[in-house]
């Protein structure tokens, strides 16, 4: 019987030790990585401070054997110089990126436009960086989500009950927060992160919500008081959207990563999101996921 509980101290041996193994058999088909990363006692410092500085973590048992685990935690902060290493852990299904997405607020002459919401975990600090922008309830015009992922969209049916801005993301990730199904249109995980996810992610019922508007490639949102225009840059999900203003800065929700420079995000289909990116017309890109948030 398979059994979700907290992840503890106790358990981190373990779990260095499913890494290593999983680790050893990938750096066997892409000779590259860094093999420092297959040893247990090179892994377990890495876990501890995770563990230590979040305090949140999810176990899975069966029996008495740890058989999988999730955890907050920034890959980019683990592997700072090692880019490689960096997309193998999350392929591999280790670890969750913490729920730290970057929310960008824009004043316009019309009010306020918000480009992602974070996570529900975030929410008090989202209202009060908000309130002190001077974004009060009912200057909130528009919620423009780049995705469908809980750590962008885990504030954005509160927001809109609180502050009144209308939703808006692309069709394609619907699935995701209308039914909580973070893996529609993906490839499906084990089952272990499938029973694990929801109760990590903290994007429940409450946070469940339909959008008022659907965008497409193209979309002009001038309406809203903001000179730009909607791409669609599928990869990280089939839904991913990036707001491209007239001043050529691009927010690109998560096709990008900063680590040493921003780099494409282990998930995404990198051809895919780049050939429908605007190249040459962008002079500053704004990635969701950085060292700071």
């Amino acid at each position: 019987m398979l059994q979700v509980t907290s992840l503890k101290e106790e358990h981190l041996e373990d779990a260095a030790g499913l890494v290593s193994n999983r680790y050893r058999r990938l750096c066997e088909q892409e000779p590259h990585l860094p093999h420092h990363y297959a040893e247990v006692n090179n892994l377990l410092p890495l876990l501890r401070e995770i563990l230590s500085a979040s305090g949140i973590g999810v176990a899975a048992i069966r029996g008495d054997r740890l058989v999988g685990f999730l955890y907050v935690a920034h890959y980019i902060s683990l592997f700072p110089n090692d880019v490689n290493a960096l997309r193998a852990w999350h392929w591999m299904g280790f670890g969750m990126i913490s729920v730290d997405a970057n929310c960008y607020l824009i004043e316009t002459d019309a009010g306020y436009v918000l480009i992602d919401t974070g996570g529900s975990n975030s929410r008090k600090e989202l209202v009060r960086e908000l309130e002190s922008a001077g974004c009060k309830p009912g200057l909130l015009k528009l919620i423009v989500l780049t995705h469908g992922d809980f750590d962008h969209t885990g504030n954005a049916a509160y927001l809109r009950h609180a502050f009144g801005g209308k939703i808006a993301m692309h069709r394609d990730d619907l699935g995701m927060v209308e039914r909580g199904d973070m893996f529609v249109n993906r490839k499906k995980p084990n089952i272990l992160i499938r029973r694990m996810l929801p109760i990590f992610s903290g994007f429940g019922r409450s946070e469940r919500f339909a959008p008022d508007l659907l965008v497409e490639d193209g979309d002009d949102l001038s309406e809203y008081g903001i000179d730009a225009s909607v791409i669609s840059i599928p990869g990280h999900s089939k839904g991913s959207i990036g707001i491209l203003t007239a001043g050529s800065d691009l927010f690109c929700g998560d096709l990008l990563v900063n680590t040493d420079k921003p780099v494409p995000n282990s998930l995404d289909d990198r051809r895919s999101s780049c050939a429908r990116s605007p190249s040459g017309s962008v002079t500053g890109a704004w990635q969701v996921k950085s060292r700071q948030t």
